[in-house]
């Protein structure tokens, strides 16, 4: 918020503030999309009820059909998309935290930029801010229902997993060839 600015709302609005500094010389597209997971499923936080599905290309690239992109007119715009999809996650009560986020959520800013030159055809540049909210592990005996135990043993799965991917990404730097275990 502007009166208790985060990290997330100063990335934004330091982004903003440099696009419109830059505006005169370069050309600059914004584009947001928000994605939960939840129990091993994803859900597009921006249009609930669309179906994704998440693919390896011939690559190796992920990519996730089917999720929403939106364009922010502005910083306070893409600052009420945060906030319009963190009202579609998934929480509930546990006994250790009474407003538990029972889900891993991404917010991706995609950055498109070129100069402005008369008479030339400038190449795009592009980049990539992704802004990740882990749920945070669980221990069994904290949890009070069923429902909370299965979500409990996603979250520390997918933690795990996650854990996993990184470590082999920190090793590939001695062994190039490694495998690396995105699920």
């Amino acid at each position: 918020t502007k009166e208790n600015p985060g990290v997330i709302y100063k990335t934004v609005m330091m982004l903003y503030n440099k696009i419109e500094a830059l505006s005169d010389e370069y050309k600059y597209d914004v584009d947001v999309s928000y994605v939960e997971i939840y129990n091993e499923n994803m859900k597009d936080l921006l249009s609930p009820g669309r179906k994704l599905v998440m693919n390896e290309g011939p690559d190796g690239k992920i990519t996730l059909r089917g999720v929403s992109m939106h364009q922010p007119k502005n910083a306070d715009d893409l600052l009420e998309m945060l906030l319009r999809g963190n009202t579609e996650r998934t929480q509930s009560p546990t006994s250790a935290n009474s407003e538990s986020s029972r889900s891993h959520a991404i917010f991706q800013i995609y950055l498109r930029g070129r100069h402005k030159v008369s008479g030339t055809t400038a190449t795009w540049k592009h980049s990539k801010f992704s802004l990740i909210d882990l749920a945070g592990s669980e221990k069994g005996n904290v949890t009070t229902t069923n429902k909370q135990a299965r979500e409990g043993k996603n979250i520390n799965r997918s933690l795990l997993a996650l854990g996993n991917v990184i470590n082999a990404l920190a090793d590939r730097n001695k062994n190039p060839k490694i495998f690396i275990p995105y699920r």
